[in-house]
């Protein structure tokens, strides 16, 4: 009997998720791909993240250039096979049924130097506008550069920040990272290595493909469209990364009085995954798919052991019964089994929900950073700040130790979790 490729794993509720993946990943000795439903539940693990672009699916504007650097560091080391062995890939659905640049495309796409040697400042900026990078008097944000003389500063995709570039005539004499606030250097280099920053590359094959099947779907252009004059010159254009809503600027490109600019519209499986396609990239592909319901096991299901805790909304919605009082109780005899963490959204959100808990007798109580800081002990009482939503999970042993995950509350082996009372916590006589 073959092992099936396409797995429901139920029992998984929200933040015991992250554990599961783990798991999965020792499992697999090899890359996984972790797809959450958005940006909020991707889990804070240090591993390769690919976010999706901040603006609708087809908008005029084009993604928050910190959003389109982070995916292009991304898209630069997974080309570059930067990460030998197994490593956890976190990003969202809408992420991953997009289109993305050619892996043959971005391998060309780079420029290297090195101090002491010499630099061509004329083919530097030529590539820095053809990768998607904009002049400016100082650079601020990713995709920004300057030239100024034999100083040149650019900004570069990824979390390094900017490089400043110094040129004895046509010779590189130094690089160093320097903070763009203070401008003070924070990291000397001995050599640069420049990605993109947008992912539309306007170099000249790429612009006569766009050309040629511009003109095969609209027609021959007009000097009604910003966008092809400003991909002709070379240049890029807002919005370029994406067309407008397909079926509205369809109909409005067809009006015979129309007022305003025509912005045509680009067919969506140009730029996304239909289902048809996503099904068949992932045929070949293990697929596991956490659900946090528990589920009859069987042929595809698997149980991954965890349940979703109490939750403390009846509390909540009743005048005359002190929520900090049910969860101070909750949490002692929860205790019992095993340790036990409540979360809070921000550090001043877990002081004041620990001195709630001191005044209904629950003092033995301590701050931990993550799960790691927590004892192999038989109980105990940890606040930490983790961005969990209620109502958090059970655990199935002290095994299964919850990372910081998409979701949860507050959670402990062996022990039921806790709603969301530790990110919710307000004094209304009742709470």
């Amino acid at each position: 009997m073959s092992t099936p490729t396409h797995i429901t794993l139920s029992g998984a509720p929200e933040g015991f998720d992250a554990r599961l993946l783990l798991k999965e990943l020792d499992r697999a000795n090899a890359p996984v791909i972790h797809v959450a439903r958005d940006d909020k539940r991707l889990a804070h693990v240090p591993v390769l993240t690919f976010p999706g672009w901040d603006c609708l699916p087809f908008d005029r504007v084009s993604p928050n250039a910190d959003v389109s650097a982070a995916r292009l560091a991304t898209l630069a080391t997974l080309v570059a096979e930067a990460l030998p062995g197994p490593f956890l890939l976190l990003t969202t659905l809408n992420a991953a049924t997009q289109r993305v640049p050619a892996r043959e495309l971005l391998r060309g796409a780079s420029f290297t130097a090195q101090v002491g040697n010499r630099i061509d400042e004329s083919a530097l900026r030529a590539f820095l506008v053809r990768m998607g990078f904009s002049q400016s008097p100082t650079v601020t944000e990713p995709g920004d550069f300057a030239f100024r003389g034999g100083i040149i500063d650019i900004f570069p995709p990824g979390a390094g920040g900017p490089v400043r570039l110094d040129l004895f005539g046509d010779v590189l004499d130094g690089a160093r990272r320097f903070d763009p606030a203070t401008q003070r250097t924070t990291e000397t280099l001995s050599g640069i290595e420049l990605a993109p920053v947008c992912e539309v590359i306007l170099d000249e094959p790429a612009i006569t493909r766009f050309r040629q099947k511009y003109r095969v779907a609209f027609g021959a252009a007009g000097s009604d469209d910003p966008l092809y004059e400003a991909v002709s010159a070379g240049r890029k254009h807002q919005g370029v990364d994406i067309a407008d809503q397909y079926e509205t600027r369809k109909i409005a490109m067809e009006a015979k009085h129309r007022m305003d600019t025509v912005y045509k519209p680009c067919p969506p499986e140009l730029l996304y995954l239909d289902d048809a396609a996503w099904q068949a990239t992932l045929k070949a592909r293990r697929v596991v798919q956490t659900v946090a319901l528990p589920q009859a096991t069987g042929a595809g299901v698997l149980d991954g052991g965890g349940r979703i805790g109490r939750n403390f909304s009846p509390e909540r919605q009743q005048e005359k019964v002190n929520l900090f009082k049910s969860l101070s109780d909750h949490v002692k005899v929860m205790r019992e089994a095993g340790p036990v963490i409540v979360a809070s959204y921000s550090e001043g959100a877990r002081d004041r929900l620990q001195g709630l808990l001191a005044d209904e007798g629950l003092t033995a109580t301590a701050l931990i950073k993550d799960f790691r800081d927590v004892p192999d002990s038989h109980g105990g009482v940890y606040l930490a700040v983790w961005p969990l939503e209620p109502p958090g999970g059970k655990l199935p042993d002290r095994g299964a130790k919850p990372q910081p995950g998409r979701s949860g509350g507050a959670c402990g082996p062996r022990g039921r979790a806790l709603s969301g009372a530790g990110n919710r916590h307000r004094r209304r006589g009742a709470a």
